[in-house]
């Protein structure tokens, strides 16, 4: 059976001066490392692909633009999911363009119908434990997450079960970790606070210790209350 959108067929079924829509824009929070050597992990199944393009359009014109900057473009992958190739493959001409140009290092797509068993971009990315640590890592790697909020629960447990395995850490430093950004300006804000002065307020010496070892930049709201801080630095 024929499954149609419900905001497509609604807006195709008004009739021009009969009917008035409220249409809401709101500004996206995505946005590129201001250092864009740094790669860029981008997960983003179904229509989650739509921010993913206008990433890898930016991407491809710092590549190709000599004026922009001295800044070489960092590495991009892709990580898409749709049912099958045949049915919903959406852009695919126009990632197999990034492919060829060079802009998309990597694309990886999981079908979820195609074969008995059912393929998400989660599993692909558990595939690609070591890659995608080594990514976060060493390379520090920023990392974009877009699509159906299962989806996203289930590539963020993925993701600390990565960072956990890997990175030989508990699942709270993971957790902590990634909150805080793969890099020092990616921050995580609870009530104004960074997550090393969360770390400090619960005495977790060996959370601050990961977040230090990762890039986390000390700031004075850190030192509030600083003896996890304090003992993870020194």
């Amino acid at each position: 059976s024929i499954h149609k959108g419900v905001c497509s067929n609604h807006l195709a079924g008004i009739v021009a001066g009969d009917q008035t829509v409220r249409v809401f824009c709101r500004e996206s929070s995505f946005r590129l490392p201001k250092d864009s050597s740094r790669p860029v992990l981008m997960i983003g199944p179904g229509t989650g692909i739509a921010p993913m393009r206008a990433l890898m359009q930016e991407r491809s014109y710092q590549r190709k633009n000599k004026s922009w900057g001295k800044q070489t473009a960092g590495k991009n992958v892709l990580y898409f999911g749709c049912k099958s190739a045949q049915q919903d493959y959406i852009y695919e001409d126009e990632l197999k363009y990034f492919e060829q140009e060079g802009t998309l290092n990597k694309l990886r797509v999981a079908f979820s119908r195609q074969t008995e068993k059912k393929v998400y971009v989660q599993h692909l990315l558990a595939d690609d434990a070591q890659e995608t640590w080594d990514l976060v890592d060493k390379e520090k790697a920023s990392i974009f997450v877009c699509g159906a909020t299962k989806m996203g629960a289930d590539v963020s447990e993925t993701l600390r079960s990565i960072v956990s395995g890997c990175g030989n850490m508990s699942a709270d430093v993971a957790k902590l970790l990634l909150g805080a950004g793969a890099s020092a300006d990616v921050r995580t804000v609870f009530y104004q606070l960074t997550p090393l002065h969360m770390a400090a307020e619960i005495g977790a010496t060996e959370i601050a210790a990961a977040l230090l070892a990762h890039g986390a930049a000390l700031e004075a709201t850190d030192w509030l209350n600083h003896s996890a801080v304090y003992a993870a630095s020194y």
